[in-house]
């Protein structure tokens, strides 16, 4: 069953909540806000802290995610109205997707300080489907424009599906202390659809493989404290060769920003526990497509630093109950007259999120746990795109494009001890 959870983590969206990365690896910690790095609690830990493995003992872990993005984009001014396309178009053509995840850890008999296992997720991914894009089509209307064929359909998509395999060794110092190792297989599928880099219909997904590395502490600093750290390396993805035009800032590539992160768990009574994490993402990476500025061909994404809080609940013996927030300002380019299309097509708009979760215990082998978040509603309004000064008729103070999302998720997850 762990094998087939593999697979299908390799072959299956996943959508994203901090930027296009997850909020949590595994249904427990996302169920807690995503934090965990100091507090493992499953066979998913090596997502949040590759040392956490050293904690779980021998399980077993296999779940499904419903991930539920509603995307809208406004188009609002003169430049719209003349063209008649003002109002608000849904960018949700494609609005559930199935996110499958996975995970074994062992630890080694004989007294061996040595655990080994893997974790198998969706790391992240985004997608937006527009009927019609309301730039798009205004530029149909110029053929001055050359990187917009006047005829060509006037939707738009962006379609990424990204996902990790992490085999992981992890090592007890001691009873309180260890650290951890893994390597970070990743996955890419990604579609653009009349992309403002260049019009790509037709292409479909390509496929991107890359490798990095994790590396990760914990420690129980006494009967109260427990602290965490861990380092993901960048990963540098395998050229999509259908997509070197939109994605010429990294030769082809759609690399994955490096990552840090550190927590700390609370026991604050007998029956609760308190998490906080604190992570940061390298969106703004100047060797990346992600980071570099639109003008260059890229996204334009700055840095994210998000704060993930935690509430771990034993009710019973046979019942915990979890509850989060977690707190990320959406890396969109504040101020950037290039852009629109980047932030309408890949709307990363949510920032406050709210989870709830459970484990219930069957018997001492077996539990179900499950989790459910929701993303609140933010907007983000993209600046003028100065190529559109073609076109006597698109003026700077006539062009406003406001991209908005929320999202729910709700997943379930069995688990066994081996």
């Amino acid at each position: 069953m762990i094998a087939a959870g593999l697979t299908m983590a390799l072959s299956a969206p996943a959508f994203a909540t901090n930027g296009y990365f997850v909020h949590g690896a595994g249904q427990s910690a996302k169920g807690a806000g995503g934090a965990g790095i100091a507090y493992p609690q499953d066979s998913l830990a090596a997502g949040q802290n590759p040392a956490g493995m050293s904690f779980i003992g021998n399980r077993a872990d296999g779940g499904l995610e419903v991930f539920i993005p509603n995307r809208s984009l406004e188009a609002d001014g003169p430049m719209w109205g003349f063209f008649g396309l003002d109002g608000e178009v849904e960018g949700n053509r494609a609005n559930a997707f199935i996110v499958p995840e996975g995970g074994y850890n062992m630890d080694m008999p004989n007294g061996s300080a040595w655990s080994f296992g893997v974790s198998a997720y969706g790391n992240g991914g985004m997608n937006a489907t527009y009927d019609r894009h309301p730039q798009i089509q205004a530029m149909a209307f110029d053929p001055s424009i050359p990187w917009v064929n006047p005829g060509d359909n006037t939707s738009a998509r962006v379609d990424l599906m990204q996902a990790f395999v992490l085999p992981t060794a992890s090592y007890k110092i001691n009873e309180n202390h260890a650290v951890g190792v893994s390597l970070v297989i990743a996955w890419q599928s990604f579609e653009m659809i009349n992309q403002a880099f260049g019009a790509m219909n037709g292409a479909g997904h390509e496929n991107s493989w890359g490798v990095g590395g994790k590396i990760g502490w914990q420690g129980r600093i006494n009967d109260y404290v427990t602290l965490g750290a861990t380092y993901q390396s960048k990963v540098v993805m395998s050229k999509m060769d259908d997509y070197k035009v939109p994605l010429a800032a990294d030769d082809g590539r759609l690399s994955i920003p490096q990552t840090a992160g550190a927590g700390i768990a609370v026991n604050a009574t007998d029956k609760l526990d308190i998490l906080f994490d604190v992570v940061w993402i390298n969106y703004s990476d100047d060797s990346m497509v992600i980071g570099k500025s639109t003008l260059d061909s890229g996204f334009g994404w700055d840095d994210m630093t998000v704060f993930k809080l935690g509430f771990v609940y034993k009710y019973s013996d046979d019942l915990i109950l979890r509850a989060g927030y977690n707190y990320g300002e959406n890396p969109l380019p504040e101020g950037n007259p290039a852009d629109g299309f980047v932030s309408t097509l890949v709307p990363a708009t949510v920032e406050h999120h709210l989870t709830l979760g459970f484990t219930k215990v069957i018997n001492e082998d077996f539990s179900i746990t499950g989790s459910y978040m929701h993303a609140f509603d933010n907007s983000h309004t993209a600046g003028y795109d100065p190529r559109l000064a073609a076109n006597p008729f698109l003026q700077p103070s006539d062009a406003a494009l406001t991209s908005s999302m929320y999202q729910d998720s709700i997943g379930l997850s069995l688990n066994w001890k081996l």
